[in-house]
Order: C-alpha cells, then sequence, then structure tokens
C-alpha cells in the first residue's frame, strides 16, 4: 500500500509539472535556443533531404509570404529540439543519420553500494553515396557486459532482453524510404552475432512530428522481428517546447513490448534542457520506470543531470552525470551515483 501510494504521488506530480508548463504563458525563446541551431549548423551541415518532393512543391505555389514565413519559423523550432538530440548524440537522431561516422564511447559508472564499472562501446556507419545516400552499412560491437548510464530503466530492460547470449556483433543495411524534417521510414536488416550463431532481424522505423502552437508533438514507432525471440516494438510519444530564452521542456512516454516476455514496460520522463553556451548543455531529468507484470506498479524513478561538453575540434565530448535512483528492490531507498563519459564521433561534423 505504501509503495503504491508513492507511485500515485509520482504520477500525480509528473502530470501537474506538465499541466503548468502548458498554461503559462511562456515565450517561445527561440532567440537564444536557436543559438544551438546556428552553432551547430556551423559545425555540421542538415541532413539532407534528397528532391523536393510533388507533394511540397505543390503546397509551396500559391504560398502567400505569410504563409512561407510560419512554415519557415515551424521548421526553425523543429530544428531546435534536433539540434538538441544532436549535440547529445540520442537515438533519436542516430538512427536517422545518413553520415558515415565512427563512434567510440568510454562509460564509467560508479555508485553506492557497488563496484566500478566501466565499458566501451564502438559503431561504424558508412553512407553509400552513389544510392543517394539511401542505404546505409552498420556495424557495431558490445562488450561481454554491456553498459549505458544514460540509459533509462527501460532501455536497459530492452537491452538485457536483446542480449540474452551475451550479443557482440551487429552486422546490418539500413534502407531509407523517406527522409524529411517532419516525417521519416526506415527499413532495417541485419545479423546481430552472439558468439558463434548468428541470429538474423527485420526492423522498421517510423517517425512523424508536427508543430502544434508553441509545442511540437513526435510520434515514433519501431517495430523487430527477430528470429530467435520474434516481435518486438517499441512506441515513443514526445511533447516539447521552448520554455525561456534558455530552457527547452520535453514530456516522453516510451514504452516497449516483447513478445517472448511477459507485459509492457514504459517510462514518463521529463527533460529540462538548459542552453549554456554553443559548446556546453546541461539536461536535468526525472525518468518514472513502470511494468504491467504482476501488476501495473512503479519499478524505479531516476533523478539525474547531465553535463555535456564539446572539447575539441567539434567532435570530442565529454558528460558528467550525477543522478540518485529509487528502486523498488530497495524499498526506494536513495540511492546516489555519478556517470562519466568520454565520447569520440569522427566523421559526424
Amino acid at each position: 500500500m505504501y509503495s503504491s501510494g508513492r507511485r500515485y504521488i509520482s504520477v500525480a506530480i509528473l502530470y501537474s509539472v506538465v499541466a503548468i508548463i502548458a498554461l503559462v504563458p511562456f515565450g517561445t525563446g527561440s532567440s537564444v535556443l536557436s543559438q544551438i541551431v546556428l552553432s551547430e549548423a556551423s559545425a555540421q551541415a542538415e541532413i539532407p533531404a534528397g528532391p523536393e518532393s510533388p507533394e511540397a512543391s505543390s503546397e509551396s505555389e500559391g504560398d502567400t509570404i505569410i504563409d512561407r514565413y510560419h512554415r519557415d519559423l515551424s521548421e526553425d523550432i523543429l530544428g531546435i529540439a534536433d539540434r538538441l538530440d544532436s549535440f547529445f548524440d540520442s537515438d533519436r537522431t542516430v538512427a536517422e543519420e545518413n553520415r558515415t561516422r565512427l563512434r567510440i564511447k568510454l562509460y564509467s559508472l560508479v555508485e553506492k553500494g557497488a563496484k566500478p564499472a566501466f565499458d566501451v562501446r564502438t559503431s561504424f556507419r558508412l553512407s553509400l553515396p552513389k544510392l543517394q545516400k539511401k542505404l546505409n552499412l552498420m556495424i557495431s560491437g558490445e562488450p561481454e557486459n554491456a553498459l549505458n548510464p544514460n540509459n533509462t530503466p527501460t532501455e536497459d530492460r530492452r537491452e538485457e532482453f536483446e542480449s540474452t547470449d551475451k550479443q557482440n556483433l551487429i552486422l546490418s543495411l539500413q534502407y531509407k524510404i523517406k527522409e524529411t524534417l517532419r516525417r521519416y521510414i526506415s527499413a532495417n536488416v541485419g545479423l546481430r552475432f552472439s558468439r558463434i550463431t548468428p541470429v538474423f532481424y527485420a526492423e522498421g522505423r517510423y517517425r512523424h512530428q508536427v508543430k502544434l502552437d508553441a509545442w511540437i508533438f513526435r510520434f515514433t514507432q519501431s517495430l523487430k522481428w527477430l528470429t530467435d525471440e520474434g516481435l518486438e516494438s517499441r512506441t515513443l510519444i514526445d511533447l516539447e517546447r521552448p520554455v525561456s530564452n534558455r530552457f527547452f521542456f520535453r514530456t516522453t512516454a516510451d514504452g516497449s513490448w516483447f513478445e517472448h516476455r511477459d507485459g509492457f514496460f514504459y517510462n514518463l520522463n521529463l527533460y529540462f534542457f538548459q542552453h549554456l553556451s554553443s559548446r556546453r548543455v546541461l539536461s536535468y531529468e526525472w525518468i518514472n520506470d513502470f511494468q504491467t507484470r504482476p501488476d501495473n506498479r512503479l519499478e524505479e524513478i531516476v533523478l539525474q543531470m547531465r553535463y555535456r561538453q564539446r572539447i575539441w575540434r567539434n567532435w570530442i565530448f565529454y558528460e558528467v552525470s550525477p543522478r540518485v535512483t529509487f528502486p523498488r528492490d530497495e524499498g526506494f531507498s536513495s540511492i546516489p551515483g555519478i556517470a562519466l563519459k568520454l565520447e569520440a564521433i569522427i566523421g559526424k561534423y
């Protein structure tokens, strides 16, 4: 009864904060937050959207100056969110990149009552320009005991489920069916090598985002089929907006379903991004992890602050992330910790 009360209090506070932000008439904040877009754009080229579609060209015909201004302003606000995700190298943007790049991540995690952990992860993406950058070859390697201190609990669970045999290497081909700022569709086929036995998988991804007044709404759906574990589904719903001239707010619902597991796993999260400079951004995060089996309940609360800075040549980053977790298994007692990350993204800029 006590833990159930904590769950409902946490959810009530979560939605109260969302309601307050939705009702308070903040400014768009694009004057300073747009510096992120401009500073990143000076170092990183925009993702090519390909030739203009007949649909887009037909819409542009007959547009007034006001229509074009409104469309450009909407795309600028949408671009702010994409640039923040790009700065943090979020999966939201990594999954849609069409540039050749090598990424190397070094993680270190220290938590109270646990031994310090250290991991290294690598991934390589080769964009094939002769196919108009629609086809990517992707290679990623995982250590025997994968660790990602920036994962939400649900993302950790996904990786645990996908790593039953301690995956070491993934080789895949990704084909981009449609790629614009508002909509993205791709198909992906590949092999996951777990020691000796390869596992074939196929995956489809759909993303659509629109501007709703000062808000940005983004829906992302991915569906994957694996020969050893069957179907997996992940749904992401983001609602976000500039809050002031230095802050950007996002609330996220992230749900995962696995054919070979009982129940549904989901997060309800809050994020505040604070722009410090063109090289430094803070992210304040409140993560609530739920699952529906054996009953619908709160499993863990994570409060953390991520400080990320670009330190050299526009492709070397480091992160410091102090945090406190409140797991159900420990009676929701606080467990302080800190995560450190050094990251090289060669070819991103």
